[in-house]
């Protein structure tokens, strides 16, 4: 399977990467500093801006997956994005 990660250098989409790798798949990891991402087998790197229709076009081409795992909901940039925060338990 070919997966796409966009906000492939943060925490989560880290170990995205690193799982899906782990599972066979091909991996393409999208992120504005690509240069913090180590190369391996199977594992695309473009540098880009996710906030860039010109920049994500191209890259989703014969992708079967798409994890967007970039900013958070302390972050004010991922608010208008839907980003929430969620309780490990639940809904309390």
């Amino acid at each position: 399977m070919n997966i796409i990660v966009f906000g492939a250098i943060g925490g989560t989409g880290w170990t995205v990467n690193v799982e899906a790798l782990v599972a066979g798949h091909i991996v393409t990891a999208f992120a504005h500093d690509a240069n913090k991402i180590a190369l391996a087998d199977n594992l695309i790197v473009v540098k880009g801006d996710v906030m860039n229709a010109v920049d994500i076009a191209p890259v989703l081409v014969e992708q079967d997956a798409v994890v967007v795992s970039f900013g958070n909901s302390q972050k004010p940039f991922a608010m208008p994005l839907g980003a929430r925060r969620t309780a490990l338990n639940g809904p309390s």
